[in-house]
């Protein structure tokens, strides 16, 4: 039986939402955010396709969901070896899936906040409305924030196993992706061999959803949304059963290495 309680999983939440005090925390969030937004809003803006400019900053903004939320869930951790308090914190009380939980908790705080600032910024600077989409926002949302999740898994295992010296994958496996999931350009665009993968990956046909939703296909939008959340949780007991081998192994070997391995 899986021992859970909320209080230590909330006091860790309530530890990482305290570092967004810290102005420059909340800069790195949104500064991002809009640099994205610009930048290719402006590119979008010379396209000579209809609605270019809502479909790009529209994607931007739920990418988001993957991008910060990989990143949140992920950082959480690696803040942790940085301060030297991850070998502490786990002689606690504070059983694995607790603090697990707050991971999941911060990359879900951390997705909304890229989300909800590049929809600001859409509706600021380029006066688009990115929830004129309608309802399959919510699923959409619901499946990108998986994805992020499991992605912030895999990122863990990886710094599980190579310690410090592999946190860099934390800033870039959100951006990875999204040459393969039709966030900028439809996927049937790319060269063949990368439509393979892409036809791997549920956020692909999240973003496929929105073309079939902009034209009435109700029903192919719902079957796309059922296969993003179908891969979505294979993958999540892949990346849970991956994580949690790289996490016995490393307590087996000692968990200090990783505050101290670079």
């Amino acid at each position: 039986m899986i021992k859970f309680s909320i209080r230590p999983c909330a006091a860790v939440i309530v530890r990482h939402l305290l570092e967004f005090k810290n102005a420059f925390e909340v800069f790195m969030v949104t500064y991002w955010c809009f640099f994205d937004l610009f930048s290719f809003g402006l590119l979008a803006t010379s396209f000579k396709q209809p609605n270019a400019l809502q479909h790009i900053t529209t994607n931007i903004a739920l990418w988001y969901f993957v991008a910060r939320g990989s990143i949140g869930f992920a950082v959480s951790f690696v803040r942790d070896l940085h301060n030297v308090n991850f070998v502490s914190m786990m002689t606690t009380p504070l059983t694995l899936s607790e603090w697990f939980v707050s991971l999941i908790a911060m990359g879900i705080v951390n997705g909304l906040l890229g989300f909800l600032v590049t929809a600001l910024w859409a509706a600021l600077l380029f006066d688009v409305n990115v929830f004129s989409i309608g309802w399959v926002i919510i699923p959409a949302a619901i499946s990108l924030l998986c994805s992020g999740c499991v992605l912030g898994t895999l990122v863990l295992s990886i710094v599980l196993t190579f310690g410090r010296r592999a946190e860099s994958f934390v800033w870039i496996a959100g951006y990875f992706l999204a040459p393969f999931s039709g966030v900028f350009c439809p996927v049937a665009s790319l060269p063949v061999i990368l439509q393979k993968i892409a036809a791997w990956l549920p956020t692909s046909y999240v973003f496929a959803c929105f073309g079939a939703g902009r034209s009435g296909q109700v029903l192919t939008t719902s079957q796309l949304l059922l296969k993003s959340f179908a891969l979505n949780g294979f993958y999540c007991a892949l990346a849970l059963a991956l994580f949690h081998w790289r996490f016995t192994r490393c307590r087996s070997t000692g968990l200090t290495r990783l505050e101290v391995e670079l």
